[in-house]
């Protein structure tokens, strides 16, 4: 029976993983507008955030090197200098942090990346 399930591709020793989403609504919702614009506006299929595709978040996170990542996301200029609004993706202790910042200044990902009080 070991030798049938392996060759159907399946490994009856190997464990079962169980995602669990546990995302705000309100999170949730805001999450999936963005990924609904950003799906418009570029070539990319992400899928909607939900409960259901779990797994598919979790395994793109594992396939993908986003730290040091930097966007602009808004700017303001009521005021001058013009200020910028920027998220990054940086990391402490193994762990994936969420930076957001304003500066005057226009940040890229290189920017970013050299930026040493920037990068953890």
């Amino acid at each position: 029976m070991y030798a049938g399930a392996v060759a159907a591709g399946l490994d009856p020793l190997l464990p079962k993983y169980v995602y669990e989403w546990n995302v705000d609504k309100e999170i949730e919702e805001r999450v999936n507008r963005f990924i609904s614009l950003f799906n418009e506006l570029t070539s990319s299929h992400i899928l909607t955030a939900n409960p259901k595709n779990a797994e598919y978040f979790y395994n793109a996170y594992e396939k993908n090197h986003i730290l040091g990542r930097c966007v602009r996301i808004a700017y303001d200029d009521n005021q001058i200098p013009t200020r910028h609004y920027h998220w990054a993706i940086n990391s402490h202790n193994h762990e994936f942090l969420f930076d957001e910042f304003w500066d005057s200044e226009l940040w890229t990902t290189d920017k970013y990346k050299k930026c040493s009080d920037k990068v953890y």
